[in-house]
């Protein structure tokens, strides 16, 4: 399996059209990410996994081969205070992905948010649904993220595994 995101993008749309807060595609090493437990991997990805959708580089679970069966893995972006808005304003994060999970594994897309007073962060949540079998191809992802309007935000890419199967990464 791999989950590979080449280009990240948190948009605030209004009306007269959209205004990129935060973009990323990985040519530059992980410059602000992160991953808490080692899975993920920044680079140029070899067969049997597809290329890098724009670019060279990308971030995945494994790039050359299939993920490893033994911890779940979070890859986290940079924190990025998202605009606030009003009236019919809004703010997306969009991303390809290309994934190939072995059954009932998993990964989500995820949120935690700055307590603006304490500085704490808050627990991850899920803001995407299930992500799993195999994709078609790289496919683009768009979530709305207006909730968290005005709010220092950081994304996590969270890499669940079930059972003991490997498959591609």
């Amino acid at each position: 399996m791999s989950v590979i995101f080449i280009f990240i993008l948190f948009l605030q749309v209004t009306p007269a059209g959209a205004q990129v807060v935060y973009e990323y595609g990985f040519e530059s090493e992980w410059s602000g990410w992160s991953a808490d437990q080692g899975i993920w991997d920044v680079g140029q990805p070899t067969p049997p996994s597809p290329v890098a959708h724009g670019g060279s580089r990308c971030a995945g679970t494994v790039l050359d081969g299939n993920y490893p069966m033994t911890n779940p893995s979070r890859l986290i972006s940079p924190s990025v205070r998202l605009p606030n808005v009003s009236g019919d304003e809004e703010v997306h994060l969009r991303f390809w992905q290309w994934f190939s999970y072995t059954p009932n594994d998993a990964g989500y897309v995820q949120i935690s948010v700055q307590d603006d007073t304490t500085g704490a962060w808050s627990d991850w949540a899920n803001i995407s649904n299930a992500i799993w079998g195999t994709s078609a191809g790289w496919s683009l992802m768009d979530l709305d993220l207006t909730a968290y309007a005005g709010k220092e935000i950081r994304i996590g890419f969270w890499h669940t595994i079930v059972y003991a199967y490997e498959n591609l990464g």
